[in-house]
């Protein structure tokens, strides 16, 4: 939730809703959020769809699948070894 939120919130998102059921990463993103002047975020703790409401509509919905079910050896790592943060930045696209 936290980096891809705050970053497409500062990014040129309008509005950025960003949920996790982690409080932990919640409280985390409030916090990054805040420290970035960032006011166009709206961060609920919640599974996927339970404080989201049935009526909101959105351009984009992103998703990060939760770490706890890769193995901890893994390297988070595109392709060419860039955050995909970065590819974004840099392509334009997801």
């Amino acid at each position: 939730m936290g980096l891809p939120s705050t970053y497409l919130a500062k990014n040129g998102a309008d509005v950025v809703v960003a949920v996790d059921i982690d409080p932990r990463a919640v409280a985390n993103t409030l916090e990054n959020a805040q420290r970035n002047n960032i006011d166009n975020i709206l961060v609920l703790q919640s599974d996927m769809f339970s404080a989201v409401e049935a009526s909101q509509r959105f351009d984009a919905i992103f998703w990060t699948f939760p770490c706890t079910h890769v193995p901890e050896d893994y390297e988070f790592a595109s392709e060419n070894g860039d955050s995909s943060i970065r590819d974004i930045k840099s392509s334009g696209a997801f």
